[in-house]
């Protein structure tokens, strides 16, 4: 299975793979163009259905793009916003509580898209949605030991982006910008939380980049749970103990944004590199400006959509998830490395989505 692993994609590529480009401007996706002519169109002349979409927060950006993509496929079903609800926790016992709860309001009339808030809270949002006869996706995170068709039919699928290979295009990338030698220095890494999947993956990949540079130093590593503000200080902290750093690498935008501000503050602006991955604003804005060198996005947007529309096939009958292949039920989706090169194109772009297609964007089963 191959993932993209080049510097950067030419535009000319990019649309002929695929990409979430249609064009050098787009019109605001409608609602027809959002969901085509098929048998989704037909199946929102059903009764309405409650769309719960499950993540964090809203306080970061990624977060606020994932739920815009959710808003965008409730309005795709041309339904009120009253049946669109997002839930955001605290905690593992919190995100559980607020599933309960909509599952209360709903019955049965209700599908799920989860970014679980780590791998161990999404058995028992299993247990309790299977249990309540509920479809739900989930994305990111998971246990290696349970899978969706352990809880046939209603778990639709797990997807995710391949970490490993995220991971380890961030680190090539950030290696490779360094002055005044390529390949040459101290890299300190930012974690995220220390229960999820997909941060163990990437970090992964920087520890495979690492050995295909033997002048790379890693001299420490600290998890700083997706936040920029504990970022901050973790960069701070880790500028005080080793001030001849020139590269950091971060699990995510949020934390590369808190480590670009702490880098600042100490006078170090230039002088450090740094990357992060999901492509929030404030991340391209900082690579288009030099401060960043690069990011990946796996299209927060997109993702918050077609959780849900994957869980809505199923419950429609669209799609009989336990007739499908386990390679549809557990599969990566396309990733797309964003550098100085390429940044404007998705500064400029707008969305749209054809929210019918369902596994355009698999490129393989997860490991």
């Amino acid at each position: 299975m191959s993932h993209p692993s080049s510097p950067s994609i030419s535009r000319r590529n990019f649309l002929e793979k695929g990409g979430i480009f249609a064009g050098a401007v787009l019109a605001a996706p409608t609602f027809g163009s959002l969901l085509g002519n098929s048998d989704a169109v037909e199946a929102a002349g059903h009764k309405p259905v409650y769309l719960g979409t499950s993540i964090r927060s809203l306080a970061n950006p990624y977060g606020t793009q994932w739920n815009q993509g959710g808003e965008l496929f409730n309005t795709a079903l041309h339904q009120s916003s009253k049946y669109y609800e997002v839930l955001t926790f605290p905690d593992d016992a919190g995100q559980v509580n607020t599933v309960q709860s909509l599952i209360s309001k709903a019955g049965k009339d209700v599908v799920f898209n989860f970014d679980p808030n780590d791998a161990p809270v999404v058995k028992p949002l299993a247990d309790a949605l299977s249990q309540a006869g509920v479809y739900f996706a989930t994305q990111w995170n998971k246990p290696d030991n349970i899978h969706p068709w352990d809880y046939d039919p209603y778990w639709v699928c797990h997807i995710t982006d391949d970490g490993l290979a995220t991971g380890y295009d961030t680190a090539t990338q950030l290696f490779q910008a360094l002055k005044p030698q390529a390949g040459v220095g101290k890299v300190f890494a930012i974690n995220g939380l220390l229960g999820d999947t997909i941060g163990r993956e990437r970090s992964r990949g920087l520890k495979k980049a690492l050995k295909e540079f033997p002048h790379m130093e890693l001299v420490g590593s600290q998890p700083a749970n997706w936040d920029r503000q504990v970022a901050y200080s973790v960069t701070q902290t880790a500028l005080t103990a080793h001030p001849d750093i020139n590269a950091i690498w971060s699990a995510n935008d949020d934390m590369a944004i808190g480590a670009l501000k702490a880098i600042s503050a100490a006078g170090k602006t230039g002088k450090i590199a740094i990357v992060g991955t999901d492509a929030i604003p404030e991340a391209l804005a900082a690579i288009r400006d030099g401060h960043m060198v690069a990011t990946v996005a796996s299209d927060a947007m997109w993702q918050g959509g077609m959780g849900l529309s994957l869980a809505y096939h199923a419950y429609t009958g669209v799609i009989k998830p336990a007739s499908l292949p386990r390679s549809k039920r557990e599969w990566y989706f396309k990733y797309f490395l964003i550098t100085r090169k390429n940044v404007q194109e998705w500064i400029n772009h707008k969305p749209n989505y054809n929210w019918n297609d369902l596994f355009g964007r698999d490129t393989g089963r997860i490991r």
